[in-house]
Order: structure tokens, then sequence, then C-alpha cells
């Protein structure tokens, strides 16, 4: 794994569940458990599905349909506009 992974991890899990007051994005950030969080992570990083599901111990089935999930509850419908919309999160604090 790379460094630093639970690291970001952790950062990302704080950053979605700090509530800023009027920010859209840490409102729908907050809408995803623990398990999206991870997937969300390393989607932004640039990790394939394939990718994903080794780093995770997952089957591919499984990562697809949480990355539908995210999607869904992002409001977004393809990993660029998940990087684009919200890759800043990946990098905050």
């Amino acid at each position: 794994m790379r460094v630093g992974f639970y690291e970001k991890l952790r950062k990302v899990y704080y950053y979605k569940n700090k509530y800023t007051p009027g920010s859209d994005t840490s409102i729908l950030l907050q809408l995803l458990t623990m398990e999206e969080a991870k997937v969300f992570m390393l989607l932004c990083e640039g990790f394939t599905i394939q990718e994903c599901a080794k780093r995770l111990n997952r089957r591919r089935s499984d990562v697809r349909n949480t990355k539908k999930g995210i999607f869904k509850k992002l409001e977004v419908d393809s990993i660029t506009g998940l990087i684009v919309k919200y890759g800043e999160a990946n990098k905050k604090v």
C-alpha cells in the first residue's frame, strides 16, 4: 500500500464528518459510509476498480457497486466528475 494511505483515509473521514455551514461538498460527503469513503479516496487518487478491489481485499463487483452508490449519493455520473467536484476533499486537512 502507498505510504500514508490510512492517514489520508483518516483525514477524508474527518473531513466528511466535519459540518461546514453552506458547504454542499461537506454535506454530501457526510452521506458516505466508511467503506464508500475508502473507495472514494482511491478513485480520487486515480486507482481503477480492479486496483481498489485488490487494495481493499474486496471483489471487483463489490467495489463497482460501492462506486455506483457513491455516484448516486454525490450526484455525479463519472469518475472524472467525482474528481473535479470532490477531489479537493482528498487534499484538505
